[in-house]
């Protein structure tokens, strides 16, 4: 390269480095002169730290201490529990007739199988039937007659292909804990509240709070 280049090269780098170092300068300034800057950094760094450790004492370790979590379960599980319900077979009817028929065919002992098979013959699209499990409250018509048995009275809804149901309760089943898997996400929860209490309480334990009274009238 010539001369020229040369000096036009070192000139260009020369610049680049003093623009960084102004800038670095007055970056390093920014506390000193604007007090509010300096609060702002603080706050930012301190929120950092705290989600940092909060993190680490807290929600990853409700998640990954899986020991932990299975004795915080076994200690609370009727916290979480399945409401009341009832194992139930429906049949689903596209009109009050097919109900009548079916309910006269299941007075007769018919099977599930067979109640199908005598209803297609007319008309497949007239009835469905399903197994499922309600809860005490969720079915009006099923709250009515809450034991086992032929509910005798048609649930009626808005399904506009086959909006009446005949309900056959099989069993009652009692209010019951769930399962941990049934229930991690609100125990997981749970317990990060309970880690973060038990986390608190020992800093406050560890590090007692003292109150500056000379400091605290300065922001009175």
């Amino acid at each position: 390269r010539s001369p020229t280049e040369l000096k036009g090269l070192m000139h260009n780098l020369y610049a680049k480095w003093k623009d960084k170092a102004i800038i670095d300068f007055e970056e390093s300034r920014l506390p000193e002169k604007y007090p509010e800057y300096k609060q702002l950094v603080n706050e930012y760094r301190d929120g950092i730290l705290l989600f940092d450790i909060t993190d680490k004492e807290v929600w990853s370790k409700a998640v990954k201490d899986t020991a932990g979590l299975r004795q915080f379960y076994e200690q609370n599980k009727n916290k979480y529990l399945w409401k009341e319900r009832a194992d139930v077979k429906i049949y689903k009817c596209a009109d009050e007739k097919t109900a009548t028929e079916i309910r006269k065919l299941l007075n007769k002992k018919k099977t599930e199988k067979e109640i199908h098979e005598i209803i297609s013959k007319k008309n497949p699209l007239l009835l469905t039937s399903y197994s499922t499990t309600i809860f005490k409250g969720e079915n009006a018509t099923a709250d009515k007659y809450w034991k086992p048995g032929i509910v005798p009275e048609n649930h009626k809804d808005d399904d506009k292909e086959r909006p009446y149901s005949i309900i056959i309760i099989n069993k009652i089943i009692p209010e019951t804990p769930k399962t941990l898997l049934e229930a991690k996400g609100q125990v997981t929860a749970d317990y990060q509240n309970y880690l973060e209490t038990e986390w608190i309480n020992y800093l406050k334990k560890k590090y007692p709070v003292e109150i500056n009274s000379d400091i605290l009238k300065t922001i009175q």
